[in-house]
């Protein structure tokens, strides 16, 4: 049985940011998170990392989701430039 994602929610307002993980092969959430998805409302968009291990293997999904625009195109501007692309930037909540 899979759970489903975790998510940790830092900071109010416009400086919010909300960590999403989730993995085909966890079983619990750590400290300080939560079972479910990163709320929807005021979101800017999500810098998103996925990672495939083989044929029927692990999928991980991690995500750090901003709340203001302030925060959130700093955030844009590195997301799309960090790991020579293996990060996207998406405007919807990420998804496992």
């Amino acid at each position: 049985m899979v759970l489903p994602p975790c998510y940790e929610i830092n900071g109010s307002g416009a400086s919010r940011t909300c960590t999403y993980l989730f993995s085909n092969s966890l079983m619990f959430c750590g400290a300080g998170y939560m079972n479910g998805f990163c709320p929807a409302a005021d979101l800017y968009g999500c810098c998103v990392a996925s990672s495939a291990f083989g044929p029927g293997g692990y999928t991980t999904v991690n995500a750090v989701c901003y709340y203001g625009p302030t925060t959130g195109e700093a955030a844009k501007q590195a997301c799309t430039s960090r790991d020579g692309g293996s990060t996207v930037w998406q405007t919807t909540l990420p998804s496992p």
